[in-house]
């Protein structure tokens, strides 16, 4: 009984997550780049590293970013050519805060193998915790690319197991899998299954 009142509910998560989740891969973020404050004198402009991937989430107080000739007005990654992005208010006279966010997206600075684990550093601080999942891709070496549970981090290094004899990348792209993958690789919800 207990054990099917388990899986009920984990059928109601999938279900629920099926209808309502955004399947796709999220990229790993740096730290916020937008200061806390208010949009006093109109727009808000933040310094960026030309040629370098942001992620931008538009908040409740502005009507979009702006970079060179071209605006962004929904959530979503974009590439910087200059080295200013401008934030625009919604209502611009109104003093608002200032709600939105601009992460980088964090590049792959280096990686090891020592004991069969993988240790790969990123150029900024990227905000993950041991125990989550990271899908791996576009390695230049067979054995890497994959969805692999975090086994330690420090603020700019993320280690994760990888098999005996696995040759070393030498480059790499790391995503955050998507909510349902990370559930389904969860060890609680494994060890539920088993129960039922």
């Amino acid at each position: 009984v207990l054990g099917g009142s388990y899986l009920l509910i984990i059928a109601a998560m999938v279900l629920a997550d099926v209808v309502f989740l955004d399947y796709g891969d999220r990229p790993v973020l740096g730290a916020e780049m937008v200061k806390q404050g208010r949009y006093t004198g109109g727009e808000a402009t933040v310094v960026v590293e030309p040629g370098r991937n942001y992620f931008f989430r538009r908040g409740e107080n502005e009507a979009g970013l702006k970079l060179g000739d071209q605006s962004v007005t929904g959530d979503g990654p974009f590439r910087t050519d200059g080295s200013t992005v401008t934030l625009q208010p919604g209502q611009p006279g109104q003093n608002k805060p200032v709600t939105a966010s601009l992460r980088p997206e964090a590049r792959v600075l280096g990686i090891a193998v020592t004991n069969h684990v993988a240790t790969v550093t990123t150029d900024v601080m990227h905000g993950l915790l041991w125990g989550e999942f990271i899908r791996v891709s576009r390695a230049d070496a067979p054995g890497w690319d994959g969805v692999r549970e975090i086994t330690d981090t420090t603020t700019n290094q993320i280690s994760f197991a990888v098999a005996n004899g696995t040759p070393l990348a030498a480059t790499l792209a790391l995503s955050k899998p998507n909510p349902l993958v990370q559930a389904l690789r969860s060890r609680d919800i494994r060890f539920s299954i088993k129960l039922s």
